[in-house]
């Protein structure tokens, strides 16, 4: 039973770590390993044939149901993100009211000094 929770586990952080960072490419790129680890995990732990495909069903689903709730989690955060208003202050012309080190003086950069 320890194998399982930690076989499902292992399966939820990868979704969740691939559905952060990644595109559904990489999902489909790890499934055959997480398969091969959750059967020959099975396998190893004296499970049966029907238990095993059981298992690698199991990690399969939970690896792919985290990696939509990351990427859905993704999506609000960036929607979020591109909704709230600047701390910038930006005139009509484009410019912002910050002035830059060559405004701030009177005088000219030491460079067009003679």
């Amino acid at each position: 039973m320890t194998t399982v929770l930690v076989l499902l586990l292992g399966s939820a952080v990868v979704g969740l770590v691939i559905g952060r960072r990644y595109k559904v490419w990489m999902l489909a790129a790890s499934a055959p390993i997480l398969a091969l680890v959750g059967a020959t995990a099975a396998r190893l732990s004296d499970f049966g044939l029907l238990a095993g495909v059981a298992i690698t069903f199991a990690c399969l689903t939970v690896s792919q149901a985290t990696y939509l709730l990351a990427s859905w989690l993704s999506v609000i955060h960036a929607e979020r993100l591109a909704y709230e208003p600047s701390d910038e202050k930006i005139r009509e012309n484009g410019q912002s009211d910050v002035p830059d080190d060559q405004t701030r003086h009177d005088h000219a950069p030491t460079y067009l000094r003679r």
